[in-house]
C-alpha cells in the first residue's frame, strides 16, 4: 500500500536511541509487531481486492458478449413475440 506514515522508522529509531528505558522498549517491540503485521494485513486485502475487481470485469464482460450474441443470433425477435 502508498500509505505509510513512518512509524515504524520512528520506533526503529527509538529501540536503538540509548535513553530509551528498558521497559520502554519493550513496549516499543509490542507496538513495531503490531503496525508491521497491520501492514501485511491491510496489503492482503489490497491483493484481494484487485483479484476480485478482475474477476467481476471478465464476468461483466463476458455477460456483455453473451447477450450481444444472443441479440445478432435472433434473441430481441423472440422476446418481442414473447411479450405480445
Amino acid at each position: 500500500m502508498g500509505e505509510e506514515n513512518g512509524i515504524i522508522e520512528i520506533i526503529d529509531t527509538a529501540l536503538k536511541d540509548p535513553r530509551t528505558p528498558k521497559w520502554g522498549r519493550a513496549l516499543l517491540l509490542v507496538q513495531r509487531d503490531d503496525h508491521v503485521r497491520l501492514r501485511e494485513h491491510l496489503n492482503q486485502h489490497a491483493r484481494h481486492q484487485m483479484l476480485a475487481d478482475y474477476v467481476t470485469r471478465v464476468l461483466a464482460a463476458a455477460l456483455a458478449m453473451a447477450l450481444l450474441a444472443w441479440l445478432l443470433s435472433g434473441g430481441l425477435s423472440v422476446l418481442t413475440t414473447w411479450l405480445r
